[in-house]
């Protein structure tokens, strides 16, 4: 009850240092005149609160940290992590829309993987790109897409040539090369964009091979993060599930008609995940015979979907384009054996003796069996692949990424600022806060 000391800031920096590397030090204030009390002996606005959290997390001589403020209906709520920042970091979305989906996703952490994690890793957020003032920033980081195409451009003509000391823009391709035709005109726009960039990077080998080969210069293959941790504590042991039990994993420009082959004359019941259920009538007829699995499972959240491919014991990607593998490193963290094509990158680091070439039906058909009947098979793809997901995790991303941009691994930079989130108009907290929590988290960044 910090309204109750005469000396809160001493009273924070007491807890302060009780606190651990990489802990949290978290407390909450009433708003000025919400709870009145003889014991009262100050009332916080928010910028006392904030004031009140810089003293803390910034001290002469020593590194600088997150904090977050959040502002509740009756309530502030401060939170101040214990891990050093190492790049102001932020991410460019082309509307306020995408920008909001973004900082939601991050703020609740139900997304474990893809390029939401960057944000996590270096406590950033994403903005719309003409609220960006480059020079606030270490890192301007461009997932490039239609929404946001224009950006390189843009913000190399606000920051001018690149050079030390200046904001670095990063982009990235996360679209498969076989789908580069939508930047029009292609390719020479998409290059004219990729070559704004102080730095431009990809998620699979064959990726970074092209742009390395267009744009004469070396391109890093640095996978999106994985909150392998997460996700690996909801595995599911396989002496609970039933080993027939198939998830067929659909995405845009898949495959799902081929795959079906796999399983003829074997004791499966398979699972598609990725379309709409048909209604009935005629269209689930011609879905039956298009597809014929045996169930359709309805587009659900991403937090409603694991629980339910987490039912499965094997899966199947039918993705066949040059990709990361999203659902692939999903699957490798929760320990279900998923056969797929080797131009998925994180297939065939995680599941290597259960990858082929496209559509080999006869060989996928060999290695589905072998899982239903070996269960020492089985559980040696279920071994490597945990074992081979973590180069995915948090800490090897981050390492990978602050070398790409030439800095040391925990390198601090020499002049960090505070993310402080929000105002005292009400911007809500974070749902992992329980009863403070009033609406969607935006992040002010």
């Amino acid at each position: 009850v910090l309204e109750h000391v005469k000396d809160p800031e001493r009273t924070i920096k007491a807890l302060w240092d009780k606190v651990a590397p990489g802990g949290q030090l978290i407390f909450s204030v009433p708003k000025n005149g919400i709870i009145s009390s003889p014991y009262n002996v100050r009332e916080f606005s928010y910028g006392k609160v904030r004031d009140l959290a810089e003293t803390v997390s910034k001290v002469a001589g020593s590194p600088e940290y997150i904090c977050d403020v959040y502002a509740g209906e009756r309530e502030f709520l401060c939170v101040i992590q214990k891990d050093p920042i190492l790049i102001r970091y932020v991410q460019v979305q082309g509307r306020q829309q995408m920008a909001d989906v973004h900082n939601n996703i991050i703020n609740s952490g139900r997304t474990k993987t893809g390029v939401y994690n960057w944000s996590r890793i270096f406590h950033g957020g994403a903005q719309k790109l003409e609220d960006i003032d480059p020079f606030k920033h270490d890192v301007i980081h461009v997932q490039l897409t239609g929404d946001n195409f224009d950006a390189p451009r843009i913000l190399r003509d606000r920051i001018g040539d690149a050079g030390d000391g200046k904001p670095k823009i990063v982009v990235n391709l996360d679209y498969p090369p076989e789908l580069w035709g939508g930047y029009p005109p292609y390719p020479e726009l998409l290059l004219h964009q990729l070559q704004s960039a102080d730095f431009v990077f990809a998620q699979n080998d064959l990726t970074c091979r092209i742009l390395s080969d267009q744009l004469e210069k070396a391109i890093p293959t640095v996978p999106h993060p994985v909150d392998a941790d997460s996700l690996k504590a909801s595995r599911v042991p396989i002496d609970r599930k039933d080993i027939g039990h198939v998830a067929v994993l659909a995405h845009r420009d898949c495959n799902v008609e081929l795959p079906r082959l796999v399983f003829q004359g074997l004791d499966v019941t398979t699972k598609l995940f990725g379309f709409d259920e048909p209604t009935g009538g005629a269209a689930a007829y011609v879905s039956q015979a298009q597809f014929g699995y045996n169930i359709a499972q309805p587009l659900v959240a991403y937090e409603d979907y694991l629980p339910l491919v987490n039912e499965c014991a094997i899966a199947f990607e039918t993705y066949t384009h040059s990709v990361q593998g999203r659902s692939t490193m999903e699957m490798a963290c929760l320990g279900i054996p998923t056969i797929g094509h080797t131009c998925v990158d994180a297939q065939t680091k995680c599941f290597p003796s259960i990858s082929t070439g496209l559509h080999e039906i006869a060989a996928q058909r060999r290695m589905l069996s072998r899982l239903l009947k070996d269960k020492s098979f089985y559980m040696s793809v279920v071994e490597t692949a945990q074992a081979e997901v973590e180069f995915y995790n948090f800490e090897n991303s981050k390492r990978r990424f602050m070398e790409m941009i030439g800095h040391a691994y925990n390198e601090t930079v020499e002049s960090p600022v505070h993310r402080i989130i929000g105002n005292d108009k009400g911007t809500s907290i974070p749902s992992a806060f329980g009863r403070y929590q009033d609406s969607p988290l935006t992040l002010q960044a």
